[in-house]
């Protein structure tokens, strides 16, 4: 699916759906 994209590490990726979250 995001082939092109840099993989995230746990932490990186857990940042991001609380940021999501809080839109």
């Amino acid at each position: 699916m995001f082939k092109d994209r840099p993989k995230l590490s746990d932490k990186e990726l857990d940042e991001l759906c609380t940021k999501i979250k809080n839109m």
